[in-house]
């Protein structure tokens, strides 16, 4: 879906590891050129992969 190069807009959190690293937990991905999302966890930060178990 993505290339190298791609402009992204990138929308999650960050989140502080125990070492001190800073990760972000991705929520949506979007091409700024097509418009195209990549959803990855719903309005409760579930993963979307999850599927309908645990709502």
């Amino acid at each position: 879906m993505f290339q190298e190069g791609d402009e992204l807009e990138i929308t999650g959190s960050k989140y502080f590891g125990e070492e001190g690293t800073i990760s972000v937990i991705a929520r949506r991905i979007k091409d700024m050129k097509t418009g195209k999302e990549l959803l990855l966890r719903n309005g409760s930060c579930r993963p979307m992969w999850h599927g309908m178990r645990n709502r």
